[in-house]
């Protein structure tokens, strides 16, 4: 599945530039295979260049050296000296690896690198008789290494918008909240992929194997919906007279709500948390376990307003929609700030953070049953508990497509709003 890469986000790139001291370069190497993949490196490594030395300052700190199957960028704190220069191509020329971007590099010599590099892959085919497939050499005189970086580096607003816009996928640098870097797909990927396709009739079972992964989320989560539905309806289905109760909608949205909220905020927290606490396993454990504990003590707090219910679930919706606004606009900074911290030290403040949301969001389902119970309407609890747990399964899916395209603060602000649902469509208001 595609999964967070932190260590590659702008955000990290600005970090690891801010550490160098003045002479300091930053060199990473990255495979070639798929192409996309280096040219986000690339532009991910240009936008942190740019926002280090400004648009007209970073053509000569950045050089990408490549051989047939790995490439080395490398982002100098300073602009880089002519003698670091000329070793680099010495070193390169060497040991046939091509130099695809250094500074003051033309594209006329970017085109006889790629020329003499074409002519040792049809030498080494000769000598090793290896098939067109196999030798892997340049099929034609064209760098997109260079083009990528001399319109990123060189180039104008403009330029590089149309660049980024017109390539067939997502190039853009990932960030901190949205940190996945292998989401590539975007609207023209389609069109692309069919275009391109050796048998446009079957172009989706010949898509890249690096491409399906999104997709397949997809499909998972309209899978995950339609068993939720079947198994709401057969039970519907197989009652007579189906369910009409009074408030039998407000019910159905109500639940829907919550478990919508709390597993959109539950599964991004675990993704947001990551990085903060080391490991996926360690944050899905202790991110579990603080907002278990915190929701069950905000049921059992829940039990105070069980005679006046509206006022309860006021409350909680406040705290739910305050707390959750907040995580959108501090928590990125209070985890940066306090990073530094041992793992130990850590794992009480993820706590502190996140307890007061757990506690409110304890609230509104034991709310919405005493509500029920409290009207005689007992025969719609079942369905709340049904249409909760269908909808949660389908929202744990829904919470990583939702990361994916709108980041972590995006899909938290959509679980405020599903809370603010929650209680506008609460039960006990026809109660009034």
């Amino acid at each position: 599945t595609i999964h967070e890469s932190f260590d590659i986000t702008l955000d990290a790139f600005a970090e690891y530039l801010a550490a160098l001291d003045d002479d300091g370069i930053l060199v990473l190497e990255t495979g070639l295979e798929p192409t996309r993949r280096a040219l986000r490196l690339l532009t991910t490594g240009a936008a942190a260049c740019r926002a280090l030395a400004g648009d007209a300052g970073c053509a000569d700190r950045v050089v990408f050296v490549r051989s047939e199957l790995v490439g080395l960028l490398i982002i100098a704190k300073r602009p880089l000296p002519e003698a670091w220069i000329d070793a680099i191509r010495t070193f390169s020329w060497e040991r046939q690896f091509t130099a695809s971007y250094l500074p003051e590099l033309s594209l006329d010599e970017i085109r006889d690198d790629i020329a003499a590099e074409e002519e040792y892959f049809e030498q080494f085919d000769q000598l090793t008789e290896f098939s067109d497939d196999e030798q892997g050499g340049a099929a034609a005189l064209h760098d997109p290494y260079f083009d990528c970086l001399e319109v990123l580096l060189r180039g104008d607003e403009a330029a590089r918008a149309a660049y980024l816009d017109e390539y067939p996928f997502d190039l853009q640098p990932v960030r901190d909240d949205r940190p996945y870097f292998d989401a590539f797909l975007k609207g023209s990927s389609a069109a692309f992929l069919h275009e391109t396709s050796p048998d446009p009739d079957s172009w989706v079972r010949r898509m890249p194997s690096d491409l399906y992964m999104e997709p397949l989320l997809w499909v998972t989560l309209v899978q995950a919906l339609a068993l939720g539905l079947l198994i709401l309806l057969i039970p519907l289905l197989l009652r007579r007279g189906g369910v009409r109760r009074r408030g039998a909608g407000r019910t159905v949205v109500y639940f829907m709500m919550l478990g919508l909220g709390y597993m959109l905020v539950e599964m991004v927290l675990i993704q947001w948390l990551t990085l903060f606490l080391a490991e996926p396993v360690f944050s899905a454990s202790i991110i579990l376990a603080i907002l278990l504990v915190s929701s069950g003590v905000g049921s059992l707090v829940s039990g105070r307003w069980v005679d006046t219910p509206r006022r309860g679930i006021a409350i909680a919706a406040a705290g739910i929609v305050g707390t959750l606004l907040l995580f959108v606009l501090v928590l990125t900074p209070l985890l940066e700030a306090l990073i530094f911290l041992p793992l130990l030290a850590r794992v009480p403040v993820t706590a502190l953070l996140l307890a007061p949301a757990g506690f409110f969001m304890g609230m509104p389902f034991p709310l919405g049953m005493a509500a029920l119970a409290r009207s005689g309407r007992d025969a719609l609890t079942a369905w709340g508990w049904g249409i909760n747990g269908a909808i949660s399964v389908s929202a744990i899916i829904l919470a990583r497509v939702l990361a994916i395209r709108i980041g972590f603060s995006g899909v938290i602000l959509l679980a405020a709003a599903a809370y603010a649902v929650a209680w506008v469509a609460f039960p006990g208001r026809l109660d009034d």
